[in-house]
């Protein structure tokens, strides 16, 4: 008797037009970050749920030439285990050390997904912000079981 696994992720990764359209042409993968301030450490990033949040980072990416043409690609994950700065230095030093010590122990964290308060305020007085999201860094490739065309933000 084989099982089927029902709990999957669907998250959007903002990058430039090139990347994603070579993606879903060649049935390639993205690239991993893997940058100091990765607030959730090394892996692919994802915005679960929320296109919308990935276009504008890809905006943001271009508006500072890092991309020529902002773009979105979803991906299905497998999802396995969980886990007002742009910029997260010690969050992913923490990840990292957290990271180490699972590899060791011979039980690594496949993916990690992170709830982070960012922006203002919605209202006075309000504990929600604006650009509050949950992300999730895939560090095991094979958990993304497929990539697709986002049609439309």
């Amino acid at each position: 008797m084989s099982r089927l696994h029902t709990s999957f992720v669907l998250g959007y990764h903002g990058c430039d037009k090139k990347t994603g359209e070579a993606v879903l042409a060649e049935g390639g993968a993205l690239s991993p970050s893997d940058e100091e301030y990765d607030w959730l450490g090394p892996g692919i990033y994802f915005w679960e749920a929320d296109p919308k949040r990935a276009f504008e980072w890809a905006e943001w990416k271009a508006k500072r030439g890092g991309y020529e043409t902002p773009f979105v690609i979803g991906a299905m994950s497998a999802h396995t285990r969980d886990e007002d700065h742009v910029l997260r230095y010690l969050d992913c030093a923490v990840i990292r050390r957290l990271h180490g010590a699972m590899d060791k122990a011979g039980e690594p964290f496949e993916t990690v997904r992170g709830l982070f308060t960012e922006g203002n305020q919605l209202f006075p007085g309000s504990g929600f912000q604006e650009k509050t999201h949950v992300q999730i860094a895939v560090r095991s490739t094979g958990n993304i079981k497929g990539y697709f065309r986002v049609s439309s933000l």
